[in-house]
């Protein structure tokens, strides 16, 4: 059997690039679940989010962070 090397590449981090200044801006699941706006740290933009057009991907972001807790407290 051959030997196989598993490498754990490094992730980026969840988030957009400002379209005003091009700086990267994490956002986090937690993040979008609580706040309606991201301001860029950059140029201080403030991005809004229309929450209601918004509202199946909150739902499956809210599954997700739960499954996500369900198995950080599992293991």
């Amino acid at each position: 059997m051959a030997d196989v090397k598993i490498t754990k590449q490094k992730q980026r981090p969840a988030g957009f690039n400002c379209p005003k200044c091009a700086f990267f801006i994490e956002v986090s699941i937690e993040s979008l679940l609580r706040s309606e706006n991201e301001k860029c740290p950059k140029c201080q933009t403030v991005f809004t989010m229309n929450r209601d057009e918004s509202q199946v991907a909150l739902e499956f972001l809210q599954r997700l962070k739960v499954a996500a807790d369900n198995l950080k407290s599992s293991g």
